[in-house]
């Protein structure tokens, strides 16, 4: 999803270095660490992904426990 997101222009991921490489999430385990451009459009768009994983997927994200930086 979130890689699908990334392909159809639904938010825009980071860029690092001087090659300018996109770099949208990294995951271990049962975590996930995003990271995108963040303008408060973007992080709607991140929003709603993570609530239709939830429904697709039947898990939940905690929204509690996570945070913006």
């Amino acid at each position: 999803m979130l890689n699908r997101g990334v392909e159809d222009g639904s938010f825009i991921p980071a860029f690092i270095g001087k090659n300018r490489v996109k770099l949208s999430h990294l995951q271990y385990a049962d975590d996930r660490v995003l990271i995108y451009y963040g303008d408060l459009e973007n992080i709607r768009s991140i929003k709603r992904i993570l609530i239709l994983f939830e429904l697709t997927s039947g898990l939940k994200v905690n929204f509690d426990k996570s945070s913006l930086h």
